[in-house]
């Protein structure tokens, strides 16, 4: 049946409300998921190049070598953006779920 103004008004407050609150918990499954995703690649792909036993060990220990040294860059890249930003990687992930707020607002 229909609503007033008025009670469609307060439905749509506790609607936003209720997503609001459940926003940190979407934001943790979508960056877990990314998280997972990214290990899954990063998995696979060091299989590949350091089991291939096309090449020999010297070539799959060079690649060892490089495989480590390109994680390191990553993480050293890592901690100098979060210590550019001032921000801990729980208040980005706060921050992906109030702009998703603010895009829900928006439409």
């Amino acid at each position: 049946k229909d609503k007033s103004a008025p009670q469609m008004e307060i439905a749509l407050r506790e609607v936003e409300k209720k997503l609001t609150e459940a926003l940190p918990v979407f934001a943790r499954t979508g960056c877990a998921q990314v998280v997972t995703d990214i290990d899954s690649t990063v998995t696979q792909v060091g299989r590949k190049l350091l089991k291939d036993k096309s090449a020999p060990w010297q070539i799959r220990l060079r690649r060892l070598q490089a495989w480590h040294r390109l994680g390191e860059i990553f993480y050293e890249e890592g901690i100098k953006a979060l210590e550019a930003s001032g921000e801990s990687a729980l208040n980005l992930t706060e921050g992906v779920g109030k702009a998703f707020v603010a895009l829900i607002k928006s439409e």
